[in-house]
């Protein structure tokens, strides 16, 4: 029989650069090297009393047991230019972020169109073919169709555990009754455990380049000389031509 791995009680990450080539390092505990907590610890996922709030510390608890690093994530691969605007139309047509349709396409087949998983998934978010047909995807093998395809079934997981994307992550990979049956929890899986880090980690690093505002900066018009403001005013009313000098 084969066994599992005790669930993880939280995980930090460390600061993205914007290096590629740099690996993210994960911790079950916070440090400078790794301040940024994506998974929640277990004990807080359930959203806690009045009074348990009240007492409740702010800061996550690390505890004389906790360990060092628990482990590398590799840089998130580069996402193929052709691919850019298939990520943001699906996107946009479920409401789903870019970076996490990215991260997503990239943990689970490398942005290769043609993957087949031995379990069934197929295409590019490796698609079981029920959910394929769940979410009406005519041709699993059209890149935009199977993006669209995973984007709706994110946004349904999304959407049935609110607010907790790491527990929509451990769906999408193990199955919504696997969450279910952990209790609300990421499954105890050892694929799942490295799975949702790695994405929550990816989508830090793509959200630098795909959902950052846009700003545009004009040039100042060019002030009006004294001496023509001044015939300007003194002409108000009578159209004429005026020449600076």
């Amino acid at each position: 029989m084969a066994t599992v791995s005790p669930v993880c009680a939280q995980v930090y990450v460390s600061e993205p650069t914007g290096d590629v080539d740099a690996p993210l390092v994960l911790s079950n505990f916070s440090s400078s090297e790794t301040p940024h907590l994506i998974v929640a610890p277990a004990a807080a996922v359930a959203p806690p009393s009045r009074a348990e709030a009240a007492s409740r510390p702010s800061i996550p608890a690390t505890g004389p047991t906790a360990q060092a690093a628990v482990g590398r994530i590799h840089a998130a691969p580069a996402v193929p230019a052709n691919l850019m605007a298939v990520f943001a139309s699906a996107a946009r047509e479920h409401g789903v972020p870019a970076s996490l349709l990215m991260a997503v396409a990239a943990a689970e087949s490398g942005f290769n169109a043609r993957a087949v998983s031995p379990k069934g998934a197929l295409g590019l978010m490796q698609l079981m073919p029920q959910t394929a047909r769940q979410h009406g995807v005519r041709e699993v093998w059209s890149v935009l169709d199977n993006v669209r395809g995973g984007a709706a079934h994110l946004r349904q997981l999304l959407t049935r555990f609110p607010g907790r994307p790491a527990l929509a992550l451990a769906a999408y990979n193990a199955g919504e009754q696997a969450v279910l049956k952990a209790g609300s929890q990421i499954p105890p899986f050892d694929e799942t455990q490295r799975y949702v880090p790695k994405v929550l980690a990816w989508q830090t690093h793509y959200q630098k380049f795909v959902e950052q505002p846009i700003t545009r900066s004009y040039p100042q018009r060019k002030a009006m000389p004294p001496v023509a403001e001044r015939r300007l005013a003194s002409t108000q009313g009578t159209p004429r031509t005026i020449r600076q000098p």
